[in-house]
């Protein structure tokens, strides 16, 4: 890094002098206290709504985790998943996670969300011709434009740029286009060569970084599956901390063996069978019995994922396609209705993104069996993405069925890192610390280099640092009334009634700064209602309520 670029401190020790905070940083390698360091869903610095920051897609940033991994032995620094789709940023994004876990490979852990998984669905799809559900009563309604877009009654099926488009825009969430570009077959072109790349060369880029030509780019092409094979589905940090993209909030998605073996099946995987194959297991996923037999502790299931995804790579490298990876692809795919949670750590949430929770649903882990698999297991904190919270702060929190764990929500995308609201170059993640005596303390973390960050952010304002003893700071405006979080002096209000600390409701801006906001945002991300957010029944979107009223009241 730049000898000009300079660090700006953390909310949380602004008050000590550079030379201070050095001398800790040395003394917490000495005393042996180990921190974790978090970010999640990067999507490629997603360009819209609003300028976004392309600071997490930046090579200052991870010059920044780089000069802080080495300078304190025990910092860990992981990345919770979904890197691809909603930006172009997702060249440089990859390249620089990917050199930090060859130069760190103890220490840098990098989790695959759903839409990392999925991406290996071109090494199937992309060289065979694949046939969609025909038949209506069986069909996942979510996918159906994409089945539609398959049937080829009497034509010509799609290939190469076309049958790209159409899985990223059908099936992917990645539809998204700047100007004439498609985002998400654009994302495979490196930074030199965005401007200029047309759809054909991009295409040609997307096959290279999947090892699917033999051509040779102009420019290095990214080299997907190496960085795979340096990836987990999730890890568990000093035996404590859990760290998936979806979070396994349901206690069936930490299974163990027994449950990937009651898929194998000896049937040939074919362009013609591949999508059936995938939904017979998608649904097998949603129905699965309570089945004690299948469940292990959370540090051997999280072994069981990641040697299924090595499993898969070998596979998939050597152009083998079985049950595997099938299984693999469905343990990422979104759910079909609401009450339908996969078993899966990869797709398992514990909040419905921005608009909280709408309803009970089924699964949702309000049972003492999660609790109980928790703490058999020692663990104090679940750490995931995938659902973006619609707030430019990662939302840290407990449940009052399950005191002893802290949950930390960190997708803060999908136009939640507004240049105007974060600045350019701030990034937000979070941190557990662990010190010597067992004690942990859990945080936000601001990373802002150059000093470039908005005046307005007051993130003290909002998150101290929190310990076992000193829950997140959600707050009761009255009692019996609502409870609140507070960010920038300003208020964010959770339509529950629950005390602190609390799972919170369907999140509220209709008497907050957020609201005006969280109303643009939700009108320029209605094309894709759901995308994150698993709320779908058959061929409709789900629909909110307060969504049909107002329906109601334009009639």
């Amino acid at each position: 890094m730049s000898s000009s670029v300079t660090l700006e401190p953390n909310s949380s020790d602004s008050s000590s002098p550079p030379e201070a905070r050095a001398q800790q940083e040395m003394k917490s390698s000495e005393d042996g206290v180990k921190k974790i360091l978090m970010f999640s869903d990067i999507e490629g610095c997603q360009a819209d709504p609003g300028e976004q920051s392309m600071f997490l897609c930046s090579t200052p940033f991870y010059d920044e985790i780089a000069r802080r991994l080495q300078k304190d032995r025990n910092l860990e620094v992981a990345f919770l998943g979904d890197y691809f789709d909603q930006g172009l940023g997702v060249f440089n994004s990859i390249q620089r996670m990917y050199r930090l876990v060859m130069t760190f490979p103890e220490r840098v852990h990098i989790i695959l969300g759903n839409r990392d998984v999925n991406k290996l669905r071109f090494m199937f799809e992309l060289t065979n011709t694949v046939r969609g559900l025909t038949s209506n009563e069986n069909r996942w309604g979510v996918w159906s434009k994409y089945y539609d877009g398959l049937q080829l009654q009497g034509s010509s099926p799609l290939t190469g740029v076309n049958l790209v488009k159409h899985i990223l825009s059908t099936s992917m969430g990645a539809g998204k286009s700047i100007g004439d570009k498609m985002v998400g077959l654009h994302s495979f072109v490196p930074v030199g060569a965005k401007g200029s790349a047309s759809d054909e060369i991009a295409y040609n880029y997307l096959l290279a970084a999947f090892g699917l030509t033999d051509s040779k780019p102009e420019f290095t092409p990214l080299d997907l599956l190496g960085f795979f094979s340096k990836c987990k589905i999730a890890h568990v940090f000093n035996g404590k901390v859990v760290l998936a993209h979806g979070g396994g909030f349901d206690p069936q998605a930490f299974f163990g063996k027994k449950f990937i073996d009651s898929f194998s099946t000896d049937v040939e995987v074919t362009g013609g069978n591949y999508h059936q194959l995938l939904n017979d297991f998608r649904v097998k996923l949603s129905s699965l019995p309570e089945d004690d037999s299948y469940h292990v502790s959370v540090e051997d299931s999280v072994n069981v994922y990641n040697n299924l995804l090595q499993e898969v790579l070998g596979e998939v490298s050597r152009k083998e396609f079985t049950w595997k990876f099938v299984l693999l692809q469905a343990l990422g795919l979104k759910p079909d209705s609401e009450d339908a949670r996969y078993k899966s750590l990869i797709q398992s949430c514990s909040q419905d993104g921005c608009s909280g929770k709408n309803e009970d649903l089924k699964y949702d882990p309000e049972s003492t069996k999660l609790k109980e698999l928790l703490e058999k297991s020692g663990i104090t904190h679940v750490s995931y993405g995938h659902k973006p919270v619609c707030f430019p702060i990662p939302l840290i929190y407990q449940r009052t069925t399950i005191p002893g764990v802290t949950f930390i929500s960190n997708d803060t995308s999908n136009g939640n890192r507004k240049v105007k609201e974060i600045g350019s170059n701030t990034a937000i993640g979070t941190s557990v610390t662990f010190k010597s005596d067992d004690t942990h303390e859990t945080q936000v973390e601001v990373i802002s280099l150059n000093g470039e960050s908005s005046p307005a952010l007051m993130y003290s304002d909002m998150f101290g640092p929190f310990s076992s003893s000193n829950p997140p700071p959600v707050y009761n405006e009255s009692p019996g009334q609502r409870t609140t979080l507070k960010f920038n002096g300003k208020t964010l209000s959770f339509n529950n009634l629950l005390k602190p600390p609390a799972s919170f409701g369907q999140l509220d801006y209709s008497d907050t700064t957020g609201g005006k906001r969280r109303s643009r945002h939700r009108k320029q991300q209605k094309s894709k209602r759901g995308s994150k957010r698993g709320g779908y029944k058959k061929t409709t979107h789900r629909k909110h309520k307060h969504t049909i009223r107002g329906r109601k009241a334009r009639k």
